[in-house]
């Protein structure tokens, strides 16, 4: 749960994107995407700040299929 706001944030892996959804399944919108930076994104985690700012930090693996190299990362955000 992101603060007091009744959301929580979801990773899309395959869409390389981390959502905010809310209790009842609502979208809520995009925390972070593909235009972030980010790519397959596997783990999330967000800490409120004084003053509302958001810390946020994604965890990204990518496994690779034919011939790809694998890929893991920890990104880190302030939104």
């Amino acid at each position: 749960m992101i603060g007091n706001t009744g959301v929580i944030a979801v990773c899309d892996r395959d869409n390389h994107r981390v959502v905010l959804l809310t209790y009842d399944s609502a979208d809520a919108g995009d925390l972070l995407t593909s235009s972030d930076g980010l790519q397959y994104p596997c783990d999330v985690a967000v800490d409120v700040v004084e003053g509302g700012t958001k810390l946020v930090a994604v965890v990204e693996s990518y496994s690779g299929i034919l011939g790809n190299e694998p890929h893991h990362a920890v990104k880190l955000f302030t939104i």
